[in-house]
């Protein structure tokens, strides 16, 4: 489509662009900028909209990481049904691509030769990264551990496809992990572990769970300090760090509606290819977390004069246990 926004040329300063949009430059903001409009509206229209494609011609024609921002600003619009269920991730994902990755269980490629198997491997991938971060929004600062375990079985999702390519855990049988790891390629795979990072510590930030921090380490510790391509990665495990041990355990995350934009752009999941790369997304903007900060910390006051007193105090833990 013909731009008609603006009077005279504005180029970007990535590309040389002419008299038409450049997709690839505005399909990002605008994704963004119409789920966040349009937060917490359940408004249907726009949710069809933002809805990741049912076919494969339309597949084709955007980015697979566009996947991941079309899936959350659709959940960020559907803000009331989003359930922390592994079904309900799962159920992201078109039928389409559901059903041509499941064709991996049984054969090197899919049957069908008009499709890439790169893209269906990243746009599955991307898919269901976009729906755990929109699980890390809704239920930010939950510190519910059986929520935890959910993220968790939702981690190992990607995590296996690296570490444990032959392990066949129940709910990934119907899946051959080794080719969907092979075709959708080790930047896919590393970009979507740090999101699902981050979504795990948005959820548990500020509760210093030995759980993540395990999980945390055993990412960070794989990568390789010498290698600068490996920078969005370790950006992606020190934040998710940060924020599992956030104000030193006294401080939390709200979900109000403020906070959810500003953890979408501290926590935006495209990350720089080197330290000085502020090209996709500003770096600075990395600290708008502080603005969706809340202090959790007890304080116990004399009732009379509102003056801190010292005194003893009781706490009562639930047990959860995992179903």
């Amino acid at each position: 489509v013909q731009s008609s926004f603006y009077a005279e040329e504005q180029p970007s300063n990535l590309v040389k662009e002419g008299d038409f949009l450049n997709v690839h430059v505005t399909s990002a903001p605008a994704v963004v900028a119409l789920g966040l409009m349009f937060l917490k509206s359940s408004d249907g229209e726009v949710a069809r909209w933002l809805k990741p494609p049912d076919n494969f011609r339309s597949l084709k024609a955007v980015r697979p990481d566009i996947l991941l921002l079309k899936t959350l600003a659709y959940n960020l619009v559907m803000w009331r049904e989003i359930l922390p269920r592994t079904s309900w991730v799962k159920g992201n994902v078109p039928d389409i691509v559901a059903n041509a990755v499941t064709c991996f269980s049984k054969y090197d490629h899919l049957v069908d030769d008009d499709v890439d198997d790169e893209l269906i491997s990243q746009s599955y991938c991307y898919i269901v990264t976009g729906a755990c971060f929109s699980l890390g929004f809704k239920f930010a600062a939950f510190k519910n551990v059986m929520f935890l375990h959910l993220h968790d079985d939702i981690f190992q999702f990607s995590f296996l496809k690296i570490f444990l390519p032959d392990a066949r855990p129940a709910h990934l049988k119907p899946i051959s992990i080794r080719q969907l790891v092979k075709k959708a390629g080790r930047y896919t795979i590393e970009s979507c572990i740090g999101a699902i990072l981050l979504a795990m510590g948005i959820v548990m930030a500020g509760t210093g769970n030995l759980d993540l921090l395990r999980i945390i380490r055993c990412c960070h510790g794989r990568l390789d300090f010498d290698d600068s391509n490996l920078c969005p990665f370790h950006m992606a495990t020190h934040m998710a760090l940060g924020l599992l041990f956030l104000g030193g355990g006294r401080f939390s995350l709200k979900g109000d509606n403020f906070s959810i934009a500003a953890m979408l752009a501290a926590f935006f999941p495209k990350f720089p290819i080197h330290l000085n790369d502020n090209r996709y997304h500003l770096q600075a903007l990395r600290h708008l977390y502080v603005f969706a900060s809340d202090f959790v910390a007890l304080s116990t006051k004399d009732a009379s004069t509102n003056c801190d007193v010292s005194t003893d105090v009781a706490v009562t833990f639930k047990v959860y246990t995992r179903v």
